[in-house]
């Protein structure tokens, strides 16, 4: 079954890929799904800051146990 791209929401257009570009949509559609595009971005760039911090504080974390554990073998 071929599908119509107004029968598409914009956010599922990467399943059509490259049968169904952003680039062949009406310009409104076509701006809302590269904004969709663009916030699916943000949301996995802090997802990796998020991931990127709590590994800091764990590394951070792991120090001062190792720290306590040598003060209390000590």
């Amino acid at each position: 079954m071929a599908y119509a791209l107004r029968d598409v929401e914009p956010a599922k257009l990467h399943r059509l890929w490259p049968v169904a570009s952003p680039d062949v949509l009406p310009t409104a559609r076509r701006k809302l799904a590269l904004a969709e595009a663009r916030v699916s971005q943000v949301e996995a760039e802090l997802r990796l800051a998020q991931v990127s911090q709590l590994e800091a504080r764990l590394s951070h974390l792991e120090s001062e146990l190792a720290e306590v554990r040598t003060q209390r073998d000590s």
